[in-house]
């Protein structure tokens, strides 16, 4: 249903582009040019995919439609920096640096046999 009107759309947006490139861009020009149409007629097809919603986006959005109440939410507290008012790049590594640390542990208590190996990596990796 959107093709015939995407279709008038490409030629009415590409042929005066590439009309315009040939006659007046110089060639070591063309290609930063081209890219930038590019740039645009995505921007373009873009607005035109995102006006409607598809049949098929529609039945999606039905089934996966989550409240709020049953997702899961995770309190990671390296994240109570973000509470105050300034945040400096050494908070954030912090923060990064504790819940990576968080994370490592949770995943290295599902998986059985991890802290064996992972012992066993520190050993010899050496000081």
């Amino acid at each position: 249903q959107m093709y015939g009107p995407i279709l008038l759309r490409n030629y009415a947006w590409w042929l005066p582009v590439q009309s315009v490139q040939f006659a007046l861009i110089a060639p070591e020009w063309q290609i930063p040019y081209v890219c930038f149409a590019s740039l645009i007629w995505t921007i373009i097809l873009s607005s035109a995919s995102s006006a409607t919603a598809t049949p098929a986006e529609a039945a999606a959005a039905a089934a996966v439609n989550i409240s709020a109440s049953s997702v899961e939410v995770i309190d990671i507290p390296a994240m109570g920096v973000l509470d105050g008012d300034v945040v400096t790049l050494d908070d954030i590594g912090d923060s990064l640096v504790e819940a990576t640390v968080e994370v490592t542990d949770v995943l290295l208590e599902m998986t059985p046999g991890a802290e064996l190996e992972t012992e066993a990596s520190q050993v010899n990796a050496g000081p």
